[in-house]
């Protein structure tokens, strides 16, 4: 699946991958091999992120039901852990520097395609 911007279409992700089971959505990215550039981890459920145990930084896009982007952190470093944010409903994480290029803003909407 792709990660696509509502409003003109842009992909923000050539392929979404889901964290599923509880050791992926406990540990995320903390483990495995890192994001490659068109990729992104979603992980639902959640309202805030660490990034304690990270070898690396990373961008995280956190969005509510609807799709909408409520916050947007670039080049969130390790042993961080970001604020709780109440509306949100999903994390995305990318590689570090991915959204730079996006024009991501909070209020745009992500859909899946």
């Amino acid at each position: 699946m792709k990660l696509v911007r509502l409003d003109d279409g842009q992909v923000i992700a050539e392929e979404v991958m889901q964290a599923r089971s509880f050791f992926k959505k406990t540990f995320g990215l903390t483990v495995g091999p890192r994001l490659d550039q068109g990729q992104c981890l979603a992980i639902k459920g959640c309202r805030s992120i660490h990034t304690i145990g990270m070898r690396y930084s990373i961008d995280a896009v956190f969005i509510d039901q609807g799709g909408r982007v409520v916050k947007i952190y670039k080049g969130l470093k390790p042993f961080r852990v970001t604020g709780f944010l109440p509306t949100a409903d999903q994390v995305l994480e990318f590689r570090a520097g991915v959204l730079q290029s996006k024009g991501l803003l909070a209020g745009q909407v992500l859909v899946l395609k």
